[in-house]
C-alpha cells in the first residue's frame, strides 16, 4: 500500500513497482535433457573408469605375452623319428586259373 509521506504523494507510483516494470524477465535457463544427460554421465563415471582400468590392464597382458612371444629365442629339438612301413607281399602268379567262358 502505498503511506503517504513527504517524498511519497499518495497517487504516486511506488519507485521499485517502476524498477521492476522496466526490468526484462531473464531467459529460461532450464534445459531437462542436459540434466539428465549430465546426472547419467555423473552416475556412470565409476562404473565407466573401473572397465577402463580392466581394458588398459588387457591391453597391457596382451602387449606382454606378444614381446614374450616374439622375442624369445628360438629353440631347435630334434628327435629321432621312427617310421614303420609295411611292405606289401606281392600276390604269387595264378598258376591254375579257371578258364572263362569264351575259352573253352
Amino acid at each position: 500500500m502505498n503511506t503517504p509521506t513527504p517524498n511519497n504523494p499518495p497517487n504516486a507510483p511506488d519507485p521499485l513497482a517502476i524498477a521492476l516494470a522496466m526490468l526484462d524477465p531473464a531467459p529460461h535457463g532450464f534445459d531437462w535433457n542436459a540434466l539428465m544427460f549430465a546426472a547419467g554421465r555423473a552416475s556412470k563415471a565409476r562404473t565407466l573408469a573401473f572397465w577402463r582400468v580392466i581394458a588398459g590392464v588387457c591391453a597391457t597382458a596382451a602387449c606382454g605375452f606378444a614381446l614374450a612371444f616374439f622375442v624369445r629365442p628360438p629353440v631347435v629339438v630334434e628327435r629321432p623319428h621312427i617310421v614303420y612301413v609295411d611292405r606289401a607281399v606281392p600276390a604269387p602268379a595264378p598258376t591254375d586259373v579257371p578258364p572263362t567262358r569264351g575259352e573253352r
